[in-house]
C-alpha cells in the first residue's frame, strides 16, 4: 500500500482526511444573490489598512516557518520541477507576477482570513491569473481567480453584458473563498479542494469512486486526473515557497501601492458612472479603475440599487458619498422594447436610441461598433437581457436527478449539462447548480 504522503504546509491545515462518509458536510446552504451583496453590506470591511496587513503578513510568516520542509514524497521532484521553472527559464513572468500581486495581496489575504481560508492561498490566484484582473482563458474563465460564468452566478456574481463581476477582485475574492470552503467541506481536503477548482468537482469526485483513495498525490500518480491538474498543486507549492521568500530565490521586490481602503456605496440604477462623478466630485477614471466590471460605464438596468465602490479618505467618509449620490435620478430604459430591432431604411443610431431610450454610446457598446455606420436590413442589439438565477443544492441520501428536475421544474438533462455530469449518478454531499 502506497504511503500515506503529508506535505507539512502551514498550520498542518492542508492535511488528509482519508475517512469515508455519506453523511452530509458542513456545507452551508444560502441565496446565490445574496451571498457577495450580504457580505458587502458589512460595516467592518476595511481592505488594505495598514494594521490588517500587518497582522495577515505576521500570521503568514508564522505558516511560512512552519512550511519550508516537505515530507518525502514521489512528486517532490515535481515541485522543484515548477520551482525551476519559475526562477529560470520564467522568471521575468513570475517576477511580473510577483509585481502584480502586491497591489491586491492585502485585500485577498484579509478577505480569504474573514471567512476561514489560510491566507497562503492567495498564491492560488498567482497561477490562476498572474493576478491580471482582465485574464481570459480558452476556456473563457475571467478575472483574478478565473471563474467560468455559470460557477460565477452561483457564487453570487452577475456576469451579463451591463457587469461581469468576476473583474470585481474584491467581490471575485469573495466568492472564491466560499466555493473553496464548500469544496472542503465536500472533500475535507485542502489539495482536493483546489484540484475540484480546478478540474471541476464531478470529476475530482469521479476519480475518487473509480480509484478508491482520496490522497491528491495518490490520484496523481494513476494518473486519475487531467494533466493540468496534476501539476496544479505541485504548481502552487513552487508559487508559494518562492513567493514566501522571494530574496531567496534572487527576486527583488518594489515598493509597490496596496490597493486602497474601499466601500461600497449603494447607488440608484441604472445611473453612469460619469453621473457619478460629477455627484461626488470624483474623477471618472478613478471611479472606473475601481470598478472594472461595470462594462458599459453604467450600473444595472434592472435592478433599483446596486453597490459601486469607492476609495474613503479624511475628506470624504461613507456618509458623504451617500448624501451625494442620493438624489442622482436613474436613466429610463423602456422594458418593453425587443432584444434586437431590424435597422430599416433612413434608420440612424441617434434615431434608434430616441426610439428606444438607450444612449447612443451604449448602443455602440453592446453592438461593439466602432462608428455611427450601419446597414438597412441588419439586426442590432436594442435591449440587454439580466443573468439568470442558478441555485446550489447538496444532494441528500435518497436524492436522484428525476426527483431534482421535477422538485426544480427542469430537466434531468439541464442538470447534466450545467453540471457537467457524464451519467446520471450523483453522490451525497455532492454540490449541485440547479
Amino acid at each position: 500500500m502506497i504511503q500515506k504522503i503529508t506535505v507539512l504546509f502551514g498550520l498542518a491545515i492542508l492535511s488528509f482526511n482519508f475517512s469515508c462518509t455519506t453523511r452530509p458536510y458542513g456545507y452551508q446552504s444560502y441565496d446565490s444573490e445574496d451571498l457577495v451583496e450580504s457580505f458587502l453590506q458589512t460595516d467592518h470591511l476595511s481592505l488594505s489598512s495598514q494594521e490588517v496587513l500587518k497582522k495577515v503578513e505576521l500570521e503568514e510568516e508564522e505558516d511560512i516557518d512552519q512550511s519550508l520542509f516537505f515530507a518525502d514524497h514521489q512528486d517532490k521532484e515535481l515541485v522543484e520541477k515548477w520551482i525551476k521553472y519559475y526562477t529560470e527559464s520564467s522568471r521575468s513572468q513570475f517576477d511580473r507576477f510577483l509585481t502584480n500581486g502586491l497591489y491586491y495581496k492585502s485585500m485577498i489575504q484579509s478577505l480569504l482570513k474573514a471567512q476561514g481560508i489560510p491566507t497562503y492561498f492567495y498564491y492560488m490566484a498567482m497561477i490562476e491569473s498572474g493576478f491580471k484582473n482582465k485574464a481570459v482563458s480558452h476556456k473563457n474563465a475571467v478575472g483574478i481567480w478565473q471563474f467560468m460564468a455559470p460557477t460565477a452566478r452561483s457564487y453570487g456574481l452577475r456576469v451579463d453584458r451591463y457587469v461581469d463581476e468576476r473583474q470585481d477582485p474584491i467581490r471575485a475574492t469573495i466568492a472564491a473563498a466560499h466555493y473553496l470552503k464548500d469544496l472542503h467541506n465536500v472533500f475535507h481536503s485542502w489539495f482536493l479542494a483546489m484540484a475540484a477548482y480546478n478540474a471541476g468537482q464531478s470529476r475530482i469526485m469521479n476519480a475518487i469512486m473509480k480509484h478508491g483513495s482520496r490522497d491528491y498525490w495518490e490520484l496523481v500518480k494513476m494518473k486519475a486526473i487531467p494533466r493540468e491538474t496534476r501539476d496544479y498543486i505541485p504548481k502552487f507549492i513552487a508559487a508559494f515557497m518562492v513567493g514566501a521568500h522571494p530574496d531567496k530565490y534572487g527576486f527583488s521586490m518594489p515598493n509597490v501601492k496596496s490597493m486602497p481602503e474601499l466601500v461600497s456605496i449603494n447607488v440608484p440604477s441604472p445611473v453612469r458612472l460619469d453621473d457619478i462623478s460629477k455627484s461626488t466630485g470624483i474623477p471618472s477614471e478613478e471611479l472606473k479603475s475601481f470598478n472594472p466590471h461595470l462594462l458599459l460605464g453604467i450600473t444595472p438596468a434592472y435592478t433599483k440599487t446596486y453597490r459601486v465602490w469607492f476609495q474613503e479618505t479624511d475628506q470624504f467618509s461613507k456618509n458623504a458619498y451617500e448624501r451625494s449620490v442620493a438624489s442622482l435620478r436613474p436613466i429610463v430604459f423602456n422594458d418593453e422594447a425587443p432584444d434586437y430591432y431590424k435597422i430599416r431604411r433612413g434608420d440612424s443610431l441617434y434615431s434608434i436610441s430616441r426610439k428606444f431610450k438607450i444612449p447612443l454610446i451604449t448602443i455602440k457598446k453592446i453592438n461593439g461598433l466602432k462608428s455611427n455606420r450601419i446597414i438597412a436590413g441588419k439586426k442590432i442589439l436594442v435591449r440587454l437581457k439580466t443573468s439568470y438565477d442558478i441555485k446550489k443544492y447538496r444532494v441528500k441520501r435518497g436524492d436522484n436527478l428525476t426527483k431534482l428536475a421535477k422538485r426544480y421544474r427542469t430537466s434531468v438533462s439541464k442538470i447534466k449539462r450545467q453540471n457537467r455530469l457524464k451519467n446520471s449518478r450523483i453522490y451525497v454531499g455532492q454540490i449541485l447548480k440547479i
